[in-house]
Parts: C-alpha cells; structure tokens; sequence
C-alpha cells in the first residue's frame, strides 16, 4: 500500500469518527426534545386532535365513519387502523397527549431498527448500517416534530418498512409481507411505495408469477377492505377517507416544500444520486433503488392543499437506505481519491449544524395560558380549530377536521350552509382559531369556508390572542 493510499485511508477514517461523534450528538439532541416534547399537556400538531377525537370515539363504542351531515360532525380522515392503535393509550391512560406521542416515537425507533436490517442485507456491514439506520432518527424533520407527534405517518411508515424488509429478506416468501403491507395502506392511503417497489422489483427480475401474484393479492385485499368498509358504514367510509383529502395537485406546493428538504439533505442526496447511477450503470438496481424511486414519485401527493412535510417521511427513509448504499460505494474508492473525506465530513457538519436544543417550538410559547382560557370559558357551544384543546378540557367538538371539512365545502361542493348561519346568527359562543378571520380569508388555502370566515368577521370580535399552535384568536359574539 503506498504512501498516498494510507494517508488517503486515514483521511477517511478520521472523517467517519467525526461523522459518528456528530451522529451521537445529534442522537442526544433528538432524546432531549422528545424528553421535553412528548409530556408537553397540549396539542403540537393540527392533526393530533383529529386523530385522539377518532381514537376516543372508538374507546367510548361510537361510530367512527358517521354520516357527515348536520353539526357535530366528526370527520375522521384516514383509515381505520390508526384510530384503533391509538385507541388503545386513550382506553388505558384517558385524554391526554404523553402516551400516543411516546407510541409514535417507538414506532420511529421500529423503522430506524428496519432500515439498518435492510442495509446490513445488502452491505453486511453493521457500523455503516446502524449509521444510516439511525440517521433517520437525527435529522430536523423526525427530531423536531414528526418523530413524536400523535399522528399516523410513522406507525404506518414502521408497517411498510416492515414488509419491505420481508420481501427483500425472503423474496420467494413474498406472501408473508402481503398483510404487512396491506396493513401499512389502512393507516395512510399514501404508503404505497413498498408494494410499488416489490412489483417493479419482481418485474425487473423477470419473476412475472411473482410480480403478478403480489400484484393481485395486495389490490385484491385493498379492495375487499374497501368493500367492507363501504357495507359496514353505509356509504359513509368514502366521504371520511377520500373528500376530506379532495383537491387539485398543485407543483408550487410540491416547490414549496421540496427545495428546502433538497437542500437541508444535499449530501444524502448526493450518495443516493451516485447509487443510482452506479447501480443503473452496474444492472444492480435492487429492491431498496426502487423503494427510493417509488418514495419520490409519491411525493406527489405532497402537491394537495392541506399536505405537509409529513408526505416526506417514506421519501425520507428510502433515502437513509440508497444513501448508506453509496457511501458504501464511495468508501470502496477512498483509498484511490482522498478528496472523497469530504462526504463524510460534509454529512458531519450536516448533523452538527441542525442540532437543535430548544424544549419547545415558539409558537406554543402560550398554550398553557390558552387552554386555561379555554377551559375556563362560561360557554359551552366552542367551535375550535385546536380540537385537541377541546379534548383535554371535555368540551364537546363541533368539527372534529375543519381543513378536511374546507377541502370537501371547496373542491366536492359539500354545503356549509349550516356552519355558516350558525355563525350569522352567534350561535357558538368562542370560536378559536390560529390567526384572525381576515389573515386567514387572504390564504390561498384556508382552514376554515371563506363564507364561514366572512361571517366570522361580521358577527364576533377577538377577545384574547396568544401564541400557540392553533389556538392563537379566540372569537367571541359583537354585543
């Protein structure tokens, strides 16, 4: 080994101590925000309260698909599934935030263990494996929000990495990941990335009873479960599961949320680019390349109103796994370029410069202050966008998704009319909302019906703001 190639090792070397350093660090910083963030008492995300009302609706016997006609309504926009594991906290602990949240961290933790199982399958290397696997644990988009929130993304997402690994584990024993992957779809009807790849996979290796055997069981069990859905709800499942996402794609909205993850993760997408043109280049695209390309061309979905960066949780792992894969490829060649220390010295001051250390997002700077307002409100008829607010205090909720309730007044032509005259005659006696009527009117995608917000304005007044996720305007009656 010459003089030019050792030092060119060590260069190497030294630069995956630092990125391993940075890699714990980062690790430590997502342990402390969870640890400050998950026995937070309110509600961190939008879509907590909606999927805790959905989940206490099943703990108390009642219907979680009803009809969606005359308030209260209770809109429960994704599948069943969900609803039922995160029954299970609310039927043991009662109303609150702790448990579901520390739920959905394990669950973050069980797609970390899935990703290094399916690396070291490929690599056969534990250090790199667990590198990128818990990576996925590291970065601002888990470690700030998505890791913990109550919502369904990562329990579905553990499910679809699961299956994954199954096939790519024992692909003659495809059969087995078909439940798992069915499973992953019940929870969000966007996890189809996995079933995508193992068909194209198949495919690509010209094992078509395979292809169309996963095919038809997958479509086939999707369809019979949709099927059922329909009879047992009378109709109603539909309008829960699909109107509630109704909407046009829009690519500006796709921009909008893309390029600052495009450039936050330049260096992952960097390895993962260099995998894939080797792997094209080599004729080795395997099942984790297709689970990347099929996590990318689902990013679509992420162009509706109303999506957010959780649509780029799958994208996100398949990422973590093509990344591992050519940072693999690329140690290979370190001993030839010594320039290439640079990928993991850049990976390392990727971490190191998004390590976040805060306890708490501002905006629930005033929470606490908020929901004690709320909970000491005389009036009992409160329409609250935060309806995780609600929840905790034991008030009743008159809309349990106002955004899903907009996009299907906007794009299916559902009617309003009775929201909108209970609002013209001053009927609620607080409306809670996350900014005022007027700012949120002028929004190209609004919360709430622009007539509703019209009325709004006409007929009550602010009375308190805070600052605090959803519950930043509370709106009471013009005397």
């Amino acid at each position: 080994m010459t003089r030019v190639t050792i030092a060119a090792v060590g260069s190497f070397r030294q630069a995956e101590r630092f990125l391993i350093a940075a890699l714990a660090l980062a690790l430590l910083s997502t342990a402390w925000i969870a640890a400050q963030r998950i026995p937070f008492p309110y509600q961190l995300d939008y879509g907590e309260g909606t999927v805790l009302y959905g989940a206490e609706r099943l703990a108390r016997g009642q219907a979680l698909y009803p009809p969606v006609g005359d308030l209260p309504v209770a809109l429960n926009p994704y599948g069943p599934s969900g609803f039922y594991l995160f029954a299970l906290p609310g039927t043991w602990f009662g109303t609150q935030f702790a448990a579901p949240r520390l739920l959905v961290l394990l669950c973050g933790v069980g797609v970390a263990c899935w990703l290094v199982l399916m690396i070291h399958q490929q690599t056969r290397d534990w250090k790199l494996s667990l590198l990128f696997g818990l990576l996925f644990l590291a970065v601002p988009l888990l470690r700030t929000g998505w890791l913990y929130f109550a919502r369904m993304d990562l329990p579905g997402l553990l499910l679809q990495t699961a299956g994954l690994w199954m096939v790519f584990r024992w692909p003659r024993k495809w059969l087995l990941a078909v439940p798992v992957l069915v499973l992953a779809v019940t929870f969000k009807l966007s996890l189809l990335a996995a079933p995508l790849a193992c068909i194209a996979w198949f495919a690509l290796r010209r094992e078509w009873p395979a292809a169309a055997g996963i095919t038809v069981s997958i479509a086939g069990l999707l369809g019979a479960a949709y099927w059922w859905a329909q009879q047992a709800t009378a109709g109603t499942f539909v309008q829960h599961l699909l109107y509630a996402h109704a909407g046009s794609l829009r690519p500006r909205l796709l921009g909008a949320l893309f390029l600052p993850a495009f450039a936050a993760y330049a260096p992952l997408l960097v390895l993962g680019a260099y995998r894939l043109v080797e792997a094209w280049k080599e004729r080795s695209v395997n099942l984790l390349d297709l689970y990347f390309l099929a996590s990318s061309l689902l990013l679509v979905t992420a162009a509706k109103p109303g999506s957010a960066h959780n649509h780029f949780l799958g994208w996100f792992s398949a990422l973590c796994l093509i990344a591992a894969l050519g940072y693999s490829g690329v140690r290979r060649q370190a001993t030839a370029a010594p320039a290439l220390a640079l990928i993991p010295a850049a990976l390392a001051f990727f971490l190191v410069f998004n390590v976040d250390i805060r306890p708490l997002p501002r905006e629930s700077r005033d929470c606490a202050e908020a929901n004690s307002y709320l909970q000491r409100h005389p009036g009992s008829r409160i329409l609250s966008e935060n309806v995780g607010a609600l929840l905790v205090s034991g008030r009743p909720v008159w809309l349990s998704d106002p955004s899903g309730y907009t996009l299907m007044v906007h794009w299916k032509d559902w009617s309003d009319r009775e929201l909108v005259e209970k609002a013209s005659h001053r009927f609620f006696d607080l409306i809670v909302m996350s900014e005022t009527a007027p700012r949120m009117s002028a929004r190209p995608h609004s919360v709430w019906p622009r007539r509703f917000l019209a009325e709004v304005e006409r007929n009550y007044q602010p009375s308190q703001t805070f600052v605090c996720n959803n519950t930043a305007v509370f709106y009471e009656p013009r005397r």
